[in-house]
């Protein structure tokens, strides 16, 4: 992810906050039991961004090997059980 400002296109940036389980929707916060929403700045020019996170794949190891089983449903997610 780089910075979209003219002439920054910095990678680098600093998380303000981290809005759980909520989704920015045409101006509004939305519940979503998949995805969490961050508030990050760029360290070069300071500008401001939404940027959303989503749980895609479960990683397993065995016998030395990583196993990626994709995740396509919310019903799939049960990080607290």
């Amino acid at each position: 992810m780089t910075c979209i400002k003219d002439r920054c296109d910095s990678e680098k940036f600093s998380l303000i906050r981290i809005y759980r389980n909520m989704r920015r929707i045409d101006g509004r916060w939305v519940f979503s039991a998949d995805i969490d929403t961050r508030r990050v700045a760029c360290d070069i020019c300071g500008t401001q961004y939404l940027t959303e996170t989503k749980i895609s794949a479960e990683l397993t190891h065995q016998n030395y090997r990583r196993y990626e089983k994709p995740i396509d449903a919310p019903e799939q997610l049960h990080l607290f059980d």
